[in-house]
């Protein structure tokens, strides 16, 4: 008997999910058509550089920098 009440609860519980999922949809409305939207802003090409006119940054010795400044604190602990 116990088991046949869990399965109620459950199918009710998921009975009102979908329940309020469609009353959120009706009332916000459905989602966007994304489908056709461009990846890129309208002007912009994927080749060409950013707006700063920067080109990217190049790896120099292996990927890491070539010097790298620690900023230690005494007594922080």
């Amino acid at each position: 008997m116990a088991d046949l009440l869990f399965v109620v609860i459950v199918v009710a519980f998921f009975a009102i999910t979908v329940a309020y999922v469609k009353a959120c949809d009706h009332i916000i409305g459905p989602d966007p058509d994304l489908s056709s939207a461009p990846d890129t802003p309208a002007g912009a090409a994927a080749d060409a550089p950013d707006a700063t006119g920067d080109t990217p940054a190049t790896a120099t010795a292996g990927g890491r920098p070539a010097s790298v400044e620690v900023e230690t604190t005494r007594g922080a602990w």
